[in-house]
């Protein structure tokens, strides 16, 4: 008769079994994934506005009006960050690859998105839009961040640059500080175009024009992105 050691000693070791989730093809993983956080969207960047909310890149608009199924002032969507490493890493591709950066170049936005994310989660970022204020801006502006841009713009897809012009400024600024102005704005322009030409690789589509950063969708080479949840509509500054 075997005794109670021996039997145990017989038992066969349990395998480690695959979730299920991981033993469909990735393609059809991903678009699973792709439910469960944010994506097309428009994120707005400011030293002001972008206030990160737990998990990053996830910001508050604290707007109780929004009806949508993102919105962040119960951010529970998060909580797929926290199954598994793997799972975490696939989820943050698609937060950071598939949602528009919109950076406000004359409100910190470089700064803020050193301060707020690591650099992993930084070169995870696919799509960015750079808004240049007005020429006739009148604040300061401050030259480009360039080991920042050498940093993201390789690992971009469509990187954009656009102006918005301001009517308001226009109609209240007389010909002679307007052209003073111009000028500022002009070498500051050419500094950012410099940099940016610099790091600029082949594969990333790069495209410029004038936008007034109107309506519900924001628009970037052949893509759209919804402005929301993770913009304000009352503050557009």
């Amino acid at each position: 008769m075997e005794s109670p050691q021996e039997h145990q000693s017989e038992q066969p070791t349990p395998t480690p079994t695959t979730p299920r989730l991981y033993a469909i093809p990735t393609e059809i993983r991903l678009k699973i994934l792709a439910f469960c956080v944010p994506r097309k969207c428009a994120i707005k960047v400011t030293s002001k506005m972008f206030r990160p909310y737990g998990v990053e890149p996830v910001v508050s608009t604290r707007d109780p009006s929004l009806e949508d199924r993102f919105s962040n002032t119960s951010p529970l969507w998060t909580n797929v960050l926290h199954v598994s490493k793997r799972m975490s890493d696939e989820c943050l591709n698609i937060l950071y690859g598939e949602n528009l950066f919109e950076l406000y170049l004359d409100k910190g936005a470089e700064a803020t998105l050193k301060k707020t994310f690591t650099e992993e989660n930084l070169q995870r970022i696919r799509l960015i839009l750079a808004i240049a204020p007005s020429p006739f801006y009148s604040g300061e502006l401050n030259l480009p961040d360039i080991p920042f841009w050498a940093m993201m713009i390789p690992n971009l897809k469509v990187f954009g640059w656009a102006t918005q012009p301001d009517k308001r400024t226009e109609q209240h600024t007389s010909i002679s500080t307007m052209e003073q102005g111009l000028e500022g704005w002009m070498e500051w322009t050419n500094a950012y175009l410099d940099c940016f030409g610099e790091f600029l690789v082949p594969g990333v589509e790069f495209k410029m024009r004038l936008d007034r950063g109107d309506g519900e969708y924001r628009k970037i080479g052949r893509l759209t992105f919804r402005q929301g949840p993770f913009f304000t509509n009352m503050d557009r500054d």
